[in-house]
């Protein structure tokens, strides 16, 4: 387990791991620098190199070395050096290139007022090197530095409050510089990663170079490597150890290099599809990937709602961590999403996404943020309109730098459609001529374009056969200019099933107009579930096409593949159908397998993911269960754990107003599941071992069984309704409501 501290170094210095992964081998020495991909460190990192035994906090780049309780500086002179220790532990990073030194010196300055008994520890790798007293005024303190206690690399430097006799008042201090004299004179930058099997580290630049391997945890030395503009390591008996890799380069910037092309990411998911569902129809596609991979028996998602979930998936937080509880809400830009934090690492990123839930009007706003390319063909587009946008991704992925693809399918998301073959009973009427005709049970987008004259125009969409919804309407000039053009629907409302909707637009020139309507009926109950199925065949036929241009294109053995689902849905076991407003196991157990790429490196992990396929896992364990397949290092503040990682797990799961009825969490392990209403006050349990089903409510007899389940739900309820928020506008909400949310 990593501590806190070297966690959170990951945020201030991404991740070079990709330069790590090597399949050869070798003994270390010095040798040509393999060929392949090269990271420029100076590149990854700016200007954030570091100088040897010193560490100038006036410096932007040496400020990216702080870890933890550092507060910001006012605005003002005071704010163009040093750095703010707060009361709680504060702690940075020193690095030496030796090793060397017996003197640490501290410049400090007390801002402000402070009590006579107030000063702060310092602490050299866990060991303190004594106390301070503050005085107000700039002040330079030096500690001795016992023989034997710093390390060649990174050393971690710790500063405690100290309250001498009872002492009140908070600790504000800037600390301007920490300096080891005598440590060398050298330049250097790090990074941390997790080795995979078979790593070589090489670095190149302009004279002498020194590459150094820290553990992460210890920060003792794993292995060293000088050399003249050339160093390499071979790290192939470390995999899956956690290291800090330095590397000092005098006169020039240095590279780490990965000597193959390190494994893609395509991440497969597939709309409200539930779990149990794939072992009742057929579905060739999965099936095979079942073979090739390990599918998880007891996978959760976080939310039955698609942006909650997916946002949860993707940052490995719980929704009400993230803040994303609702469709429709702006992603915030602070949240790590795998898609940046891969991008960062040296991927092209790419997503084709079928489901307007997923992406707001505006771009960089929702998931597609960290996306250089995300591509959607309209609100709910089917699997034959959206594998032609993946196969084009897939054009432009192919080279050598690897890649990270999401493919989103919104089958079977409602409506559900029937694939009607014959007469199309439905018309679309454009001043009393038909222009268009539908089915409603097919759920089709209808799109028209039409010569009109300036002034008012009339639309009728009507089937006197059955009733259907106006899901969506876009309406918008094409000439003289493209612009939307303002409509007025005088018969009928959006999203509810009536038999004629009509639509008036008064258009101020003559020009070329778009129509486009997305229209649906409401499926009878006795046909939804096989709709569903139907989906669901067609969802696993488009996967199977996916899966074919990977093979074809000879990207599939390189690849780590994962398939899973957002939620689930409702089939009329409780009296209804769909999603969004309860917790039971058919709206969060969904599908989860994993296909390992191919190779040495990751031939060990094949039989760690089996060990875990009968367990509980979660959403939130993906994305670590991904960059540790990687050898990437972990994502910031990340909430799961990977699947490589044998641990029991507990579920927390969630649904928010105002898309729920009601806010409701739920906590489940494999025996018990309790459910927990905050409006009402109520808890539910159900023993979900002996009743999957979920029929049995047993909390008066059983809730004294999880106690602290009930605390940390009733907890974390309230701290959501004091602190949280849910921001949707307005127009967000119109388009919510076409899509069958609001």
């Amino acid at each position: 387990m990593i501590p806190r501290p070297i966690a959170l170094l990951r945020v201030a210095l991404p991740l070079l791991a990709i330069a790590a992964l090597l399949l050869s081998g070798g003994s270390c020495g010095s040798s040509d620098v393999p060929s392949g991909m090269a990271v420029s460190l100076e590149e990854r990192f700016g200007s954030g190199s570091f100088q040897s035994g010193r560490v100038d906090l006036g410096q932007p780049a040496c400020r990216s070395l702080l870890l933890e309780g550092w507060r910001a500086l006012p605005k003002g002179p005071a704010a163009r050096d040093g750095a703010l220790i707060s009361d709680a532990k504060s702690s940075l990073w020193l690095p030496s290139i030796d090793g060397a030194g017996s003197i640490l010196e501290l410049e400090v300055q007390a801002m402000g007022k402070l009590s006579g008994g107030l000063g702060f520890e310092v602490l050299l790798g866990g060991t303190s090197l004594g106390e301070v007293k503050l005085k107000g005024t700039r002040q330079r303190y030096p500690f001795e530095v016992p023989s034997g206690l710093l390390h060649r690399g990174l050393n971690r430097l710790e500063f405690r409050t100290v309250r001498i006799d009872g002492t009140k008042g908070g600790l504000n201090v800037r600390v301007i510089t920490a300096e080891i004299r005598g440590a060398g004179s050298a330049t250097g930058r790090s990074t941390m990663m997790r080795l995979p099997a078979g790593a070589q580290l090489a670095a190149s630049g302009k004279g002498r170079l020194e590459l150094l391997v820290q553990d992460a945890d210890t920060l003792e030395l794993v292995a060293e490597q000088r050399g003249e503009q050339e160093a390499l390591l071979n790290l192939g008996d470390q995999a899956g150890r956690e290291v800090i890799v330095t590397c000092w380069a005098e006169g020039a910037t240095a590279q780490l290099y990965g000597a193959w092309r390190p494994a893609n990411v395509v991440v497969v998911i597939v709309d409200t599809l539930r779990d149990d569902i794939i072992d009742r129809t057929a579905t060739p596609a999965l099936d095979a990937l079942v073979k090739e991979g390990v599918r998880f028996d007891k996978s959760f998602s976080h939310a039955p709602m698609t942006l909650p979930s997916h946002t949860a998936l993707f940052s490995s937080r719980y929704p009400h961590i993230s803040g994303i509880v609702n469709n429709g809400q702006v992603v915030p830009k602070e949240l790590p999403l795998l898609s940046d934090w891969l991008g960062r690492g040296g991927y092209k990123t790419r997503a084709v996404a079928s489901l307007g839930t997923l992406w707001l009007t505006e771009p960089n706003q929702s998931l597609d943020r960290g996306f250089e390319h995300f591509q959607h063909k309209r609100g709910n587009a089917n699997g034959d309109e959206s594998v032609p946008l993946m196969l084009a991704a897939l054009d432009d992925l192919e080279g050598e730098q690897p890649f990270f693809l999401f493919a989103h399918f919104a089958d079977p998301h409602e409506p559900y459609r029937a694939e009607v073959f014959g007469d199309a009973p439905g018309q679309v009427l454009l001043g009393g001529k038909q222009v268009a005709s539908f089915h409603p049970s097919d759920g089709p987008h209808v799109e028209i374009e039409a010569r009109l004259s300036a002034g008012q125009h009339r639309i009728e969409i009507i089937c006197d056969e059955l009733d259907f919804a106006l899901r969506s309407v876009q309406l918008r000039s094409v000439t003289p200019r493209r612009s939307p053009l303002d409509s007025t629907l005088v018969v009928g409302k959006k999203g509810r099933p009536g038999p004629r909707y009509v639509i008036e637009i008064d258009l101020p020139q003559a020009g070329n107009v778009e129509f486009k309507f997305w229209l649906a009926d409401v499926a009878p109950s006795e046909q939804v579930l096989d709709r569903y199925q139907q989906e669901v065949v067609r969802a696993d036929q488009a996967i199977g096409d996916l899966v074919a241009s990977l093979k074809e294109r000879d990207l599939w053995d390189n690849s780590l593949v994962v398939f899973t689902s957002d939620h689930g849905e409702e089939i009329l076991e409780r009296g209804g159908i769909g999603h969004v407003h309860t917790l039971f196991d058919e709206m969060v157990h969904v599908p989860l397998i994993v296909k390992l790429p191919k190779g040495e490196a990751w031939d060990g992990m094949q039989y760690d993911l089996e060990l875990q396929k009968d367990l509980l896992v979660r959403h939130i364990d993906v994305v670590p269960t991904i960059l540790q397949i990687l050898g990437q290092a972990d994502l910031p503040g990340q909430m799961g754990t990977s699947l490589l990682e044998a641990k029991a797990r507990i579920l927390v799961t969630e649904t928010h107003a105002p898309e729920a009825k009601t806010d409701k969490y739920a906590c489940r392990d494999d025996q018990l599941k309790l459910i927990y209403t905050p409006a009402k006050n109520l808890f539910e349990m159900f023993d979900v071992a002996l009743d999957p089903g979920e029929k049995v409510e047993i909390f008066a007899e059983r809730g004294h069984e999880r106690e602290s389940w009930q605390t940390l739900l009733i907890d974390t309820a309230e701290r959501w309704q004091r602190d949280g928020a849910i921001e949707v506008d307005a127009s967000e909400a119109e388009r919510l409501e076409g899509l069958g949310y609001l």
